[in-house]
């Protein structure tokens, strides 16, 4: 398994928009953060089971494509921006 992590303040973001989300850009964080916890849960499966290389090398890219969507968000997206700052508050 390719060994990825999300960075805490992105991870964090994503937790919170999971339990309110305002209706913006915010829920395109937020599917793209609960894509990606089902991709890497998926992906724990199908090691497991065997699953053939290439399969595996799919989920993998696109893990490593929602990590680079949600960093690209949390640093540049105007509404997660927002967001980030009401959540401090």
């Amino acid at each position: 398994m390719i060994n990825v992590k999300l960075a805490y303040g992105v991870e964090k973001i994503g937790r919170k928009l999971l339990e309110d989300c305002p209706q913006n850009d915010c829920v395109i964080y937020r599917n793209v953060f609960d894509r990606y916890n089902e991709m890497i849960e998926d992906l724990k499966r199908m090691e497991t089971a065997g699953c053939g290389e290439s399969s595996i090398l799919a989920v993998e890219r696109t893990i490593l494509s929602d990590m680079m969507k949600l960093n690209e968000m949390y640093f540049n997206n105007y509404a997660i921006q927002s967001y980030k700052k009401s959540v401090k508050s």
